[in-house]
């Protein structure tokens, strides 16, 4: 039995490290962490569309919308990756 993985610590590997663990997951799984990354994706594009929708100002408060679409835009790509087939790998 392998041990559990999250979208979380998959985001933390390297690109190499990340496509050789996504490798070694069976399709149940890979679909799985792909349907919560884009969960983790939608969630931030729209925390971070309702932030700048409110007419926020200031530095830091574009900042951490710009910080949100980044996180949506790593998960989004992870879970095109979890969902690519193996030979696209």
């Amino acid at each position: 039995m392998s041990n559990p993985i999250s979208v979380g610590q998959l985001l933390a590997m390297t690109a190499e490290r990340r496509a050789e663990t996504i490798k070694g997951l069976s399709p149940e799984v890979r679909t799985k962490l792909a349907h919560l990354a884009s969960i983790g994706a939608s969630s931030a594009a729209s925390k971070a569309l309702e932030h700048l929708d409110a007419g926020t100002s200031g530095i830091v408060r574009q900042k951490w919308a710009l910080d949100r679409i980044e996180y949506a835009r790593d998960h989004a790509h992870l879970a095109a990756h979890l969902t690519t087939s193996e030979e696209m790998l």
